[in-house]
């Protein structure tokens, strides 16, 4: 299912990577300026960003004068996406679109010419969903145009997510931290899914801390499986290989 990340939505971007996403970003315009025909400045490409989280992505790539639509289905995630834009200038702002939707469902008024789903988005769907999703892909994006997508490996699920517990402290000391978190991990080999449950303690404002829980669950999808799911509408360009997962490029038929 896909997940809504209540909680955990507000402490997201502690888990990510500056570095890593801006390699990434630069990998991904490098890319449209090879493949996107007809597409001359990359600054006229329509990206979607889908299951856009906090906006690390969609707002990197709309601060180099990209225009992007942020989907995500939680409102939490979009209330950070929103947050963020506050101090940016009003240039920047008419470049962004921000749509609260099931980005297996939902349905562009217009063909993008790039679609995203970025950090493990389509491993928060399982096979039937995931079918579904690129589907819906197929109908959003115009004939040519790139479709960029990550997923991860399945050794990762096993060691990194194998019923692992991570203890996680932030705030301004660790003898009295603002937040801390307990991470466990159960990586169901047979279902090929991992559950990840988040138990929250938040210092409010009488030091007394409140207790909060949140559950992620994510499949892992097999390179077979998916290229069933999209072969009667993408072609495969470029699959690049990462520690932790494995980025795939199709671009859509035409």
């Amino acid at each position: 299912m896909l997940a809504e990340y209540h909680k955990l939505a507000y402490y997201y971007d502690e888990f990510q990577s500056a570095e890593d996403l801006q390699i990434r970003i630069d990998l991904i315009l490098e890319k449209i300026r090879q493949y996107l025909k007809n597409s001359p400045h990359v600054t006229s490409v329509q990206i979607a960003d889908l299951g856009c989280g906090t906006g690390l992505f969609s707002l990197s790539l709309l601060k180099r004068g990209l225009r992007i639509s942020a989907v995500d289905i939680s409102e939490q995630m979009l209330d950070l996406v929103r947050t963020k834009t506050d101090s940016l200038p009003t240039v920047l702002k008419k470049n962004l679109q921000i749509i609260q939707a099931d980005l297996s469902e939902y349905i562009f008024p217009e063909k993008q010419d790039v679609l995203l789903a970025m950090t493990d988005t389509l491993n928060h769907l399982d096979s039937v969903q995931l079918n579904k999703a690129f589907l819906t892909a197929g109908k959003n994006i115009r004939p040519g145009g790139l479709f960029f997508f990550d997923l991860l490996k399945y050794e990762f699920f096993a060691t990194e997510r194998g019923d692992q517990t991570i203890f996680v402290e932030l705030g301004s000391d660790n003898v009295d931290p603002e937040m801390s978190m307990i991470w466990e991990n159960e990586w169901l080999a047979e279902d090929k899914l991992a559950i990840s449950n988040f138990t929250f303690f938040e210092k409010d404002e009488n030091n007394k801390y409140k207790r909060t829980t949140d559950q992620i669950v994510e499949y892992y999808h097999d390179l077979n499986t998916i290229e069933q799911t999209w072969q009667n509408s993408f072609s495969c360009l470029e699959i690049i290989d990462y520690p932790e997962r494995k980025l795939y490029l199709l671009k859509r038929n035409e």
